[in-house]
């Protein structure tokens, strides 16, 4: 069995929306068998992560 991995940042067609996407792809004889995937959306932060100043709008 093998395993690969991906990270992209993926964006809508109008460019209005941009997420960060990793996939987990297991592949047996050449053939996927199974796709994990996690999405992140790179939107504004939550008001309670603003509250709690936990990130830098720097970086």
């Amino acid at each position: 069995m093998n395993i690969q991995d991906t990270a992209v940042n993926v964006y809508s067609t109008d460019k209005t929306d941009s997420f960060h996407v990793v996939s987990f792809i297991k592949l047996k004889d050449d053939k996927i068998i199974s796709l994990d995937e996690y999405w992140g959306d790179d939107g504004k932060p939550p008001q309670w992560r603003l509250e709690k100043k936990t990130w830098n709008k720097n970086t």
